[in-house]
């Protein structure tokens, strides 16, 4: 979760298949990323296609993938996408 200066409130949440440790790397890369990413202003899908760029350059495998999920709320909260 993630408060960017304008109080909007980002979430994901995210798998990526396997269960050894390259994978549980994958997952914190990709969840760094999402931050980092989240925190310099990307959203929707250029967010989403910078985090894929980072899954295929950084996993070992082209059979390795991730699913994941994100939510944006408006800081009044009446609004979320």
């Amino acid at each position: 979760v993630v408060r960017t200066p304008d109080g909007t409130v980002h979430a994901m949440i995210g798998d990526v298949c396997g269960h050894g440790p390259d994978e549980a790397a994958l997952g914190v890369e990709l969840r760094i990323a999402w931050r980092a990413l989240t925190l310099a202003g990307l959203c929707g899908d250029e967010l989403l296609s910078t985090l894929q760029q980072v899954l295929e350059h950084e996993r070992q495998s082209e059979e390795i993938f991730a699913t994941l999920c994100t939510v944006d709320i408006a800081p009044d909260g009446r609004r979320a996408g």
